[in-house]
């Protein structure tokens, strides 16, 4: 696996980095790790901001960058997103990992975090990390839709082998007048739990039942963003899954992304995936 982290050298950083670090002991994982200096830095504090990501990288991690540890630093110059997202692709990476934000604010939902912004736009899942790196993802809820619903449903069941997946479809309240609410609601759930059980049937796992994810189904009606909320308030999951369409029109990208906006300002880690990406 190809990890790209992305650090700001702030505290919010400082579990990503180390989230990065642990994924990337894996065997045959490989590491790049990336800062993004201010647009108008002259070549001087460029040289110091290097200086600055591999004495953050030592503190965090314990250890020198580069030989055996196989990592590398990069302070590419542009705009945070797009510096970002073309390092994603020269790398190659398999996977983003970012700090998380905190609370969001309503300019977030319309113009979007930086995160928000990646993950819509990344060929790769987005990982923003916001809790302890060593704590296992024990509890995960994937947020689910039509267009998604295989990305996320493949993504969480990989990441969380051996935890319990809660899977979340929020149903609109159209339908209700024309179908009957509890008829829909009864499909919905029937063909989400065919989609689940041939996703788990799908993945390589062993026989030990202590390996195997225990999932929930849950099929609400309403709007996703108070479904999912409700469902993060009651489950407290230690992580969420979600996917994103990447550019849409402008009431379904504003929809996105106050969605992930509010989701990216829960106190869980949150994993998104674009659509057709994996």
């Amino acid at each position: 696996m190809r990890i790209l982290a992305a650090v700001d050298l702030e505290a919010k950083s400082i579990h990503a980095i180390q989230k990065a670090w642990s994924l990337a002991a894996a065997p045959d994982a490989n590491l790049r790790i990336v800062y993004v200096p201010p647009v108008a830095a002259s070549d001087e504090e460029r040289a110091r901001a290097r200086d600055r990501l591999q004495a953050f990288v030592t503190n965090q991690c314990g250890v020198e960058v580069g030989g055996e540890h196989g990592a590398s630093l990069r302070t590419p110059d542009g705009e945070p997103e797009k510096a970002i997202l073309w390092e994603a692709r020269q790398f190659g990476a398999d996977l983003i990992v970012l700090g998380g934000h905190g609370v969001p604010r309503f300019r977030d939902a319309l113009f979007g975090t930086t995160a928000g912004h990646i993950a819509r736009n990344a060929e790769q899942p987005v990982l923003v990390v916001q809790n302890d790196p060593a704590k296992p993802y024990a509890k995960v809820m994937a947020a689910v839709e039509n267009e998604t619903a295989e990305e996320v449903l493949r993504l969480a069941c990989e990441i969380a082998p051996a935890g319990e997946l809660f899977i979340v479809h929020a149903f609109g309240a159209v339908p209700k007048a024309l179908f009957g609410l509890g008829d829909q609601l009864e499909k919905v759930a029937v063909d989400q739990q065919a989609a689940i059980d041939r996703i788990l049937a799908s993945l390589s796992r062993p026989s030990d039942s202590s390996t195997s994810v225990r999932a929930h189904n849950i099929v609400r009606e309403g709007d996703a963003v108070e479904v999912l909320m409700h469902a993060w308030f009651d489950l407290r999951p230690d992580l969420v899954v979600m996917g994103t369409r990447g550019r849409a029109g402008l009431a379904l990208l504003f929809q996105e992304s106050v969605s992930q906006t509010v989701l990216l300002g829960c106190p869980s880690d949150v994993l998104v995936v674009r659509a057709g990406t994996i």
